[in-house]
């Protein structure tokens, strides 16, 4: 199925709640015109950047290639953590059968949140 670059779903995420009238922060190279999102404590210290931050509906997005994830569940322990009022997880590669493996390793790791393929916003093919 294919990959979409990190920036432009982060972008095309962004873009879409800017348009609903959304106070939309955004951490993404090339986009231009938002706030940085908040970061985030990590249970060793680290600070952590969301990818993109609804500020007005408490809504976290983090965009991450499906082969990567395994890597981050520290990043996104953080933002589960802050307790938003929804934590989205898009995986910008790897098809829709990758997000129950995602959402299964997750929640193995006490992340409960919404998974999805960036093809599976509600915004996504408008």
């Amino acid at each position: 199925m294919g990959m979409a670059d990190h920036d432009f779903v982060v972008m095309r995420i962004a873009l879409y709640h800017f348009r609903k009238g959304d106070e939309v922060h955004a951490d993404a190279s090339g986009l231009k015109g938002f706030p940085k999102p908040p970061t985030y404590e990590g249970s060793r210290g680290g600070t952590y950047r969301p990818d993109v931050y609804i500020r007005n509906k408490d809504i976290i997005y983090e965009v991450e290639p499906y082969g990567t994830l395994k890597n981050q569940i520290h990043q996104i322990k953080a933002f589960f953590r802050a307790n938003p009022r929804k934590l989205i997880v898009v995986l910008s590669s790897g098809t829709e059968k990758g997000v129950p493996r995602i959402r299964k390793l997750l929640e193995k790791n006490g992340i409960k949140c919404r998974v999805m393929n960036y093809r599976e916003l509600p915004f996504w093919n408008c």
